[in-house]
This record gives structure tokens, sequence and C-alpha cells, in this order.
């Protein structure tokens, strides 16, 4: 165990295996520049979001909420609402948007992929 742990810490690499790459750049990007472009939080909103909630990033974190928030729709509401419940610090405003999105507007979310996708991995 010991002898891992040494080899890890020698070869001055640290393993990042839970965010992607991209992800992880423009995660530095705004930590160095405090800047993000309008493109990147369209892309790659919820997994900043995930990112923030991880490294307790709270401003890019409500950012992100926000953004999510405002884009949410019939296909991605349920990606929405697991992803705010799965948080190390739940995103309870975002959880309540997602439900209430859902019921206002049961029939077009359960006719999405995103539905069916969500039921698949979550049988219960």
């Amino acid at each position: 165990v010991f002898e891992a742990e040494f080899k890890y810490n020698v070869s001055n690499q640290v393993v990042i295996e839970d965010i992607q790459p991209g992800v992880f750049h423009q995660l530095l990007r705004l930590i160095y520049t405090g800047r993000l472009t309008s493109a990147t939080m369209e892309t790659m909103a919820a997994r900043l979001f995930a990112a923030a909630d991880k490294y307790l990033l709270d401003q890019l974190k409500s950012e992100c909420e926000s953004h999510l928030r405002h884009q949410m729709s019939a296909e991605n509401c349920m990606e929405l609402l697991l992803l705010s419940s799965d948080q190390i610090q739940p995103a309870d405003y975002l959880k309540h948007c997602a439900v209430n999105f859902f019921r206002r507007y049961p029939r077009e979310v359960m006719a999405t992929d995103g539905w069916k996708k969500t039921r698949q991995q979550n049988p219960n």
C-alpha cells in the first residue's frame, strides 16, 4: 500500500477520473480568469454544476443552477431533478423547479427520451 502511494506522490500527477478534461479545463479557466463564456455555459452547465459542487465553488454552482433553471425543458427536467439531488450540498431550489415543471407538464416530460432513460436507470 505504501509503495503504491509513494509512486503516486513521486509522479507529481493527480488523476481526476470523475470530471471530463474539457470541463476541468473550463473550471481552471474560471479560477484563473474569473470568466466563462456563454458558449461554455450553454454546453457544460450541468457538468460544471457538478464540478462546482465537488470543489465547493459556490458562486459557479449558483450561476450554473440559475442557467439550468432557465433552460429547463421537458427533455432535461428529469436529468436536472436527479442532478439537483445528487450533490454534496443538494440544490433544493433547482430540485423544487424541476418538480414544479414536472407537475405542470407531466405528459410532455413523460413523452421524452429523458424520461425513458431516467425510468430505465431508476426503476423505482
